[in-house]
């Protein structure tokens, strides 16, 4: 959450450093194999 008085370059920044992380996320699922692929984000599996 942002200050009351935080500037538009500081909602920029935060939107960015969220985007990276959706960014490496996003690719991580793109490189699975679609049939086999296991999530790396998962801590076990059932």
């Amino acid at each position: 959450k942002l200050p009351e008085d935080a500037s538009v370059y500081d909602m920029v920044k935060c939107v960015r450093a969220d985007e990276c992380s959706h960014r490496d996320v996003n690719h991580a699922f793109a490189n699975l194999d679609q049939k086999k692929g296991v999530s790396p984000f998962v801590y076990s599996h059932h």
